[in-house]
């Protein structure tokens, strides 16, 4: 049995998955062992498309029958570009074109910036893409950075992605900070009723006690011990609270300092990890380049 060759195919929801290709057969695993699921599409060795029966895969006939172009079947290279909303997503260069889709149905959106095979950035309009500085008509490319290599595309892949990442530490951290204000916010009415339900408790057991001693008729000194006895208990109920209130603010004080801790650790390994990874990629390109010139 030939090695299994990796090619993407729709699943029975419409998503893109890689599967593995062996005797022209499309499998999850590269050992062939599960087949796709019933109601998948795939691309067949001779470039027709089928879908995946029961009984294995069927050619979609007639009307419904998708033409391939030779240069999608030989394989679509992928390639990462930036949407719209500067986020980094992989493509899939056909024909130096990018699309969403390996199968070039789906052209990037407007507003996306790709990389050519000549390594020129371009920005994606109606009428396709515009080099970098250059303009279409009545789409303007101005406010496109300066870019007209791999190298600077490269580093605004890296910068869009620092920034997504530190915006979502940014507001993980605000969410954490927010909460935790909240929560002290809250302190002062929680113990504050506490300390009143404990007042309330002691001046129920001196009626108490004053009903009992009169039924009895015991003597003053009596009757001062055990009012000494309930005003020392208030006392320690009191501090009691005083000092677990006091515990739950250095708590939260606490939390708060292990929370700005952890946002600026985040932050400093996502800066450290971007500027390493992007170290890579330029060096890669720079080997790249040199190779082409050889």
């Amino acid at each position: 049995m030939a090695g299994p060759i990796t090619r993407p195919y729709l699943d029975p929801d419409g998503n893109y998955v890689m599967g593995y290709v062996i005797d022209n057969r499309t499998y999850k695993d590269p050992g062939g062992k599960n087949r796709v699921d019933v109601g998948s599409r795939v691309l067949g060795d001779d470039g027709s498309l089928y879908r995946m029966t029961e009984n294995g895969g069927v050619k979609i006939s007639g009307g419904s029958t998708q033409s391939i172009p030779a240069a999608q079947t030989s394989g679509a290279v992928t390639r990462p570009y930036l949407d719209p909303d500067g986020n980094y997503v992989m493509g899939y260069v056909i024909d130096n074109r990018t699309y969403q889709d390996p199968y070039g149905q789906n052209r990037v959106g407007v507003g996306s910036r790709v990389l050519g095979d000549d390594g020129t950035l371009y920005q994606m309009t109606e009428s396709g893409g515009v080099a970098a500085g250059a303009a279409a008509s009545g789409n303007a490319a101005s406010d496109l950075p300066s870019a007209g290599s791999a190298q600077q595309y490269i580093k605004e892949m890296y910068a869009a992605r620092r920034e997504a990442a530190l915006q979502a530490f940014k507001s993980a951290y605000d969410d954490g900070m927010n909460a935790l204000t909240a929560t002290a916010a809250g302190l002062p009415k929680k113990y504050q009723a506490a300390r009143n339900q404990a007042a309330a408790q002691s001046e129920i057991q001196r009626a108490n006690f004053n009903e009992y001693a009169a039924a009895k008729g015991l003597g003053s000194g009596a009757g001062g011990q055990a009012m000494l006895a309930i005003g020392n208990q208030l006392q320690s109920d009191l501090s009691a609270i005083g000092s677990a209130e006091a515990d739950a603010l250095a708590g939260l004080e606490l939390q708060r300092a292990q929370l700005s801790a952890r946002y600026r650790n985040d932050i400093a390994k996502a800066i450290a990890d971007g500027n390493l990874a992007e170290a890579a990629a330029l060096y890669d390109d720079f080997i790249r380049a040199a190779n082409s010139i050889r």
